[in-house]
């Protein structure tokens, strides 16, 4: 098997003419590599087998274990596929075009818009909920968008390996590897029960299986009607909880096909279903991945205008929008409402952290995340305004029509788009044609967002062997994760149901990210930023490196809330949720805590060991050994040699060789000792390398969004 040393091997050569080759700026060039040659054609690799030796001599224990490919010195190199001969990153690849990054990860933030903000206007006073949501937003959310650019853009890895600026923390990276399968296995359940209901509103469009009672899965509580008085104040779901009180068709369909110890055919071909499309989409990598998001991002947009106008004209629905847009001045001063709006905010940027750094990892290096941060902060705003306008619209067209009261009829979560919603397009005229619509929309948005997940944690493990991210490793590693999903889909639905399957994953993962975003906020300031002259905030002098810019004002504010206030709040919240919902949560999800708790606390202290082992030959007391541990490791930084050098990573008078992008594992000067950038006491990147300049074209005002380095 290829190691992260060899996996060059895939390069090959063509079109040898003239000894040209292509500089990293892509320019046709004289070869300038400076390599050894001999009579025998392994000049390449006895130019290497020097450098090595005097590693050795310098005693250092980061070598490589295998010999370098053999490559003809003037032969330009040409990429695996699915990596792009425009790309800047040869060895992993880069996206195709900056909308689509921004596509995939808006694609992150989409299914939990849909399934909680709704529910959150409506239980906080209605639109009052957005003045706490964008104050939370730019408090919490704003750094911690940011923070997960930045950190898999700098690093150019994935975020199993992005713990490289503090080794000692890699064990929490098993953590995040937890909470991000979690979280797919729990996109992927939904899919699979979406994929369904698009299954039978298309074998019996005329004839929907939950238009009726009169079906075999049917009981005698069903009824088509609830039959509720409009004064009634009992609420929709607390009303679902008795047993002895009726249901409607769409909840018993649902009980039918989804519920434990039974296993319906619908859902053994959804998930197999799902597990084809997922495999599909991915086999390509990030090229097909971004490509699929913005064309699934388009297609749901619309979808989404097209349902809003036809639930803004239906009759009654100002009764929903009312409700929405009037909202209760009370509210803005309860502390329940804010605690909501922090929640809702943190469990949306928290869960995707792994996911998020790994999709930023494939940007350019000189890619504005300032620029990319503002925009998802935006769309982070407007996007759950139009979904709640549709959703409220509709739920006012219901309550009129049945003549019931709003409180009645809003449900949560899940249950509002498998139960209430098709049960409230019965009442339309061609209910089959927006039942259809409404279902594409939801699984459009689950599938983009799982494909995210599911080529993050794909890149993330190339990167923690060093392979290319070829298609003859990515299909490999796409095809196991599929499988993988289909069969625990397929077990967790029969054994529990889908409804307890979700809450175990959902309640008992929920403090997890909490805890891995407060430790990597922490850690940039006062581990990684304190080991180097005591500068807090040395992360912020890598984004200036990258955008070109970071004021004295955003030191200052990123240094208090990425030091300071996300951990505070995040470890608080923590505290906070276990306290008041000690009494509620049921014995799987303390199990499924239980266990997210053991494996962050294991795989901490085992990573801090080995990490601390590495350095057991030098003679020094013990907590001296962690210390050492903490320091970057001599892989941190920029992938390629040329952003090492301007970084400061490498000597001002380091000759760069194009497409050597190991992290610089292969440089004498970067193997002696763990990775300190040239004077990095000051922010100022040109007192690292006086003579270096930004490519053309670099936002430097952080206003850019198409450059020579990131284009439309």
């Amino acid at each position: 098997m290829e190691t992260e040393d060899s996996a060059d091997d895939v390069f090959t050569s063509s079109n040898v003419q003239g000894g040209n080759t292509m500089n990293p700026n892509g320019d046709a060039s004289n070869d300038s590599r400076n390599v050894p040659t001999t009579s025998s054609g392994t000049g390449h690799r006895a130019g290497f087998q020097q450098e090595d030796e005097e590693v050795i001599a310098g005693g250092s224990s980061y070598l490589p274990s295998h010999p370098e490919p053999l490559l003809p010195p003037e032969a330009p190199m040409v990429p695996p596929i699915p990596i792009s001969i425009s790309d800047e990153n040869y060895h992993r690849g880069n996206w195709g075009t900056k909308l689509e990054f921004l596509s995939a990860m808006i694609c992150q933030l989409t299914p939990f818009f849909m399934f909680n903000f709704a529910y959150q206007c409506y239980r906080s006073g209605g639109l009052i909920f957005v003045v706490p949501f964008i104050v939370m937003l730019f408090v919490l959310g704003l750094p911690v968008i940011l923070m997960q650019i930045s950190i898999g853009q700098f690093s150019s890895t994935g975020f199993l390996t992005m713990w490289r600026f503090s080794p000692v923390l890699k064990g929490v990276s098993a953590s995040i590897l937890l909470f991000t399968v979690g979280n797919m296995v729990l996109l992927n359940i939904l899919f699979t029960e979406t994929l369904s209901f698009v299954y039978a509103t298309l074998s019996s469009p005329q004839n929907l299986p939950w238009s009726s009672c009169a079906n075999v899965w049917n009981t005698d509580k069903c009824q088509d009607t609830r039959g509720i008085s409009s004064n009634s104040t009992t609420r929709y779901d607390v009303y679902h909880n008795f047993s002895h009180l009726p249901t409607t068709p769409a909840e018993e369909y649902r009980r039918y096909v989804a519920e434990g110890n039974s296993l319906q055919i619908e859902i053994i071909i959804s998930a197999l279903v799902a597990s084809c499309l997922l495999l599909q989409a991915t086999l390509m990598g990030i090229k097909i991945v971004g490509k699929l998001s913005l064309c699934c991002l388009v297609a749901s947009f619309l979808l989404t205008v097209v349902l809003l106008v036809r639930s803004a004209t239906l009759p009654g629905s100002y009764v929903g929008l009312q409700f929405l847009f009037y909202p209760v001045r009370d509210y803005l001063f309860k502390f329940e409402v804010w605690k909501n709006a922090f929640f809702f905010v943190a469990y949306l940027l928290t869960f995707n952290v792994g996911t998020n750094i790994t999709l930023a990892s494939h940007n350019r290096f000189h890619n504005n995340c300032f620029l990319d941060t503002a925009i998802l902060v935006m769309v982070s705003i407007f996007a759950p305004l139009m979904l709640a306008i549709a959703t409220f619209s509709f739920f006012g067209f219901f309550a009129y029509h049945e003549n019931l009261e709003m409180n009645e009829v809003v449900t949560l979560g899940p249950r509002m788009f498998f139960e209430a919603l098709p049960q409230i397009f019965l009442k339309m005229p061609v209910s089959h044609l927006w039942t259809q619509m409404w279902f594409g929309l939801l699984a459009l948005n689950l599938f983009t967002s799982e494909i995210g997940i599911i080529i993050a944690i794909t890149s993330s493990i190339l990167d923690l062997f060093g392979w290319v991210h070829s298609w003859r490793l990515i299909v490999p590693i796409t095809l196991i994760i599929c499988v993988f999903l289909f069969l625990v889909t397929g077990f967790g639905i029969f054994f529990l149901g889908i409804e307890v399957f979700l809450s175990s994953i959902d309640e008992g993962l929920q403090y997890l990210p909490f805890i891995v975003v407060a430790i990597l906020a922490f850690s940039l300031v006062w581990i990684y930023g304190g080991n180097q002259n005591f500068q807090l905030l040395r992360f912020g002098r890598d984004i200036e490196i990258m955008v070109g810019f970071f004021p004295a004002f955003f030191d200052v504010m990123f240094t208090s809330l990425w030091g300071l206030i996300v951990p505070l709040l995040l470890a608080v919240a923590i505290l906070y949720r276990i306290i008041v919902s000690y009494e509620f949560l049921t014995m799987r999800v303390w199990i499924v805590f239980g266990l997210s708790l053991l494996v962050l606390g294991v795989g901490f202290i085992l990573g801090a060991l080995h990490e601390a082992y590495q350095h057991i030959h030098i003679n020094t007391y013990f907590t001296d050994y962690f210390y050492r541990a903490s320091l970057p490791h001599p892989r941190w930084g920029p992938a390629l040699d040329a952003h090492r050098k301007y970084a400061g990573y490498l000597p001002s008078d380091f000759t760069p060789q194009p497409y050597r992008l190991t992290h610089g594992d292969h440089h004498p000067e970067a193997g002696l000792q763990p990775t300190q950038p040239v004077e990095a006491g000051s922010t100022a990147k040109d007192t690292a390398d006086p003579g270096a300049t930004l490519p053309a074209s670099t936002p430097l005002l952080g206003l850019t969004l198409c450059s020579t380095e990131t284009t439309l």
